[in-house]
């Protein structure tokens, strides 16, 4: 979690500060504790993260920390600066090129007091002092703090013979802003076998000069946006991580599972999952794994020996069970090339018919009669004397 907290304030004003989870929202019921000189209040964010925070009176130390804890969760803490603001001096305001830019991004801080440039101001960015002072322009360029999730930074400048002025920057975090490339190759190789990498975006574009590594060895994509690589040697079956760096995307990394050929040298076997019993005229879905545990596409599955379908991408296939007049033991078979085949049996439940389904003539039979001695018996009343 993240504590959002101005970092500089005039003593005995009141703030807002906001504690955030990974993904930015807020969190509810954190204790955010306000420490200075030796005092101590504790307060409780609310439904939306925040709380109110009164600043402590300028007695001591020109700062106080705010801590920021809830169970689950790595506590934060800040560092909050205390400023006298003076009834003579000027203000300086803070503006900043752009309200958003994403991390690592150059940006422009211009300070200026009743509309003048102010030079030689300090200025801090989410509490680190930059290294150099406003211009006679009254700027300084810098880069934007690096942040985990996106959220606002405080930005206050400061000099002498001026009250301090601030701004709120949004950071945005590169990452969750990057598309991440698709990354297309075998999720299995056996060990010195060569195998093809191919990287796309999103939409299926090829990537051309994007940096893949595997096995500590880096190759360049063409303008397919593929590469190769050869499996390393291995005395028993491992994973090697593949990773792909693009400047302008997200990282990018897929598992690669090297296979050992002196353990390996018969079919891998394909092991079939459904559950076990299942009512006739009802579907099912039976699924089809290597013994590996990897799904298996463009399998051929037969189901009592009639039906035969091919696995989607996800190993799967539907069937639906048929009607039996008792309960049935069915066989599912798969084969693929390559693959040792499989066999597997279903249960299927007859059922039985209900009290309605095997008398409704003879409902429907006497609620007609039922239905016509009552129409007689009614008739005839009216003549009985």
């Amino acid at each position: 979690m993240k504590l959002v907290t101005p970092l500089a304030v005039v003593p005995w004003s009141e703030f807002n500060v906001k504690v955030i989870d990974k993904s930015g929202e807020g969190l509810p019921d954190v204790g955010v504790d306000v420490e200075y000189g030796g005092s101590l209040t504790k307060l409780k964010t609310n439904g939306i993260g925040e709380t109110t925070v009164r600043a402590p009176i300028l007695t001591g130390d020109s700062f106080f920390t705010i801590t920021a804890t809830k169970n689950g969760y790595i506590k934060d803490s800040a560092v909050v600066m205390l400023m006298d603001k003076n009834q003579l001096l000027n203000d300086l305001t803070v503006e900043t090129s752009s309200s958003e830019v994403n991390e690592g991004g150059e940006m422009v801080i211009t300070v200026e007091s009743n509309g003048k440039a102010v030079d030689g101001a300090n200025v801090w960015v989410d509490g680190s002092l930059l290294q150099y002072q406003t211009d006679d322009a009254g700027r300084v360029s810098c880069c934007a703090p690096y942040v985990l999730v996106d959220r606002p930074c405080f930005v206050f400048a400061t000099k002498t013979g001026y009250n301090f002025g601030y701004t709120w920057l949004t950071v945005h975090n590169e990452v969750e802003t990057m598309e991440t490339p698709v990354i297309e190759t075998k999720n299995m190789v056996y060990e010195t076998e060569s195998f093809n990498v191919t990287v796309t975006t999103g939409v299926g574009k090829p990537l051309q000069g994007v940096n893949v590594w595997f096995n500590g060895l880096q190759k360049t994509t063409d303008a397919r946006g593929k590469t190769s690589f050869t499996a390393p040697a291995v005395s028993t079956n491992t994973y090697f991580l593949l990773s792909v760096n693009e400047r302008n995307f997200a990282p990018a990394f897929k598992l690669i599972k090297v296979l050992d050929r002196s353990t390996n040298n018969r079919e891998t076997g394909l092991v079939i999952s459904s559950i076990p019993i299942v009512l006739e005229r009802e579907n099912f879905t039976v699924t089809v794994k290597d013994s590996y545990g990897y799904l298996v596409k463009d399998a051929y599955v037969t189901f009592n020996d009639q039906i035969e379908k091919k696995t989607n991408e996800y190993g799967m296939v539907n069937f639906t069970a048929p009607e039996v007049s008792h309960d049935s033991k069915l066989r599912i078979d798969v084969i693929k090339l390559g693959y040792s085949s499989a066999t597997s049996y279903i249960e299927v439940k007859n059922r039985e018919n209900s009290f309605f389904e095997q008398y409704w003539l003879t409902v429907v039979a006497i609620i007609v009669v039922a239905v016509v001695t009552l129409f007689a018996y009614l008739y005839y009343r009216q003549y009985m004397v």
